[in-house]
């Protein structure tokens, strides 16, 4: 994840020409850390988070993002960002 447009110019510019780096706009999304095994944890983190957004009446409205970090030689995490909107009809 990259916050400033400069740091992006400057990753683009370092890809081999078979890679991409894009912007993605995601205007709302609940997000969650998971530590432990990526393979695990949309088993766990997908089922929690899809039960709470149809508790408040969320719909997913998009692609989920997920971001893995390499912590140290034994630790990680991934974070997830699942984007929403309101699924109350009006």
């Amino acid at each position: 994840m990259i916050s400033k447009p400069e740091n992006l110019e400057v990753l683009r510019a370092k890809l081999p020409t078979e890679m991409v780096a894009k912007t993605i706009q995601i205007p709302k999304a609940l997000g969650g850390i998971f530590d432990g095994s990526p393979a695990v944890a949309p088993i766990k983190i997908y089922l929690i988070v899809f039960e709470q957004m149809k508790d408040i009446e969320f719909v997913l409205s998009g692609a989920i993002l997920k971001i893995y970090e390499v912590l140290s030689d034994k630790e990680d995490h991934t974070t997830y960002y699942f984007p929403f909107k309101n699924g109350r009809t009006q």
